[in-house]
């Protein structure tokens, strides 16, 4: 969409005038980025300005898949993306390593025994949710990334009866 906005900053008035509604967003982290810095209460000095991203896709990607990041700690770094109006975070949950996200039907992807680092570490559907919600009210979208067919490995030694040759497969050790 359209993060455009305009900002009129008077001594008595603050005016965002936008065309969609992550544009109050975008307005209102730039009204945040111009008091840093103010003694007391923050201040804004007076000002007219338009912006909008030079960019549609500003994005940033972690891969959790190899190196497990607690939700706390991604929040936080959600944060600071929404800060800088970074607006997609490419969430890589799968790889050789580990299969980082629960699917109940399937519990044995989340398994200690098919993850070599951060053993056991994974994300519950319900803090998958909570974490998209957290994004979005930042104006942060997630793109989550799931690696099929390749990067299986953490899969097929949860389930080997899904592999060509049915294993058995040895979750990689290095890379």
């Amino acid at each position: 969409g359209n993060e455009g906005y305009r900002l009129d900053v008077s001594p008595h008035l603050i005016t965002i005038t936008v065309s969609e509604p992550i544009g109050v967003v975008r307005a209102a982290q730039t009204l945040r980025q111009l008091a840093l810095g103010t003694e007391g209460s923050p201040q804004v000095e007076a000002l007219t300005m338009t912006d909008f991203p030079a960019f549609k896709v500003r994005g940033v990607m972690h891969d959790v898949g190899r190196s497990f990041i607690d939700i706390e700690e991604l929040k936080r770094q959600i944060d600071l993306l929404a800060q800088f109006k970074v607006n997609v975070f490419h969430w890589h949950l799968t790889e050789n390593q580990a299969w980082r996200f629960e699917i109940k039907a399937f519990p044995q992807l989340t398994s200690a025994a098919s993850m070599t680092r951060f053993a056991g570490k994974f994300y519950t559907q319900a803090e998958c949710r909570e974490l998209e919600e957290y994004a979005y009210e930042r104006g942060v979208t997630i793109i989550p990334e799931i690696d099929m067919p390749g990067h299986m490995l953490g899969a097929l030694a949860a389930y080997p009866e899904y592999g060509c040759t049915g294993g058995p497969y040895k979750v990689a050790e290095r890379w």
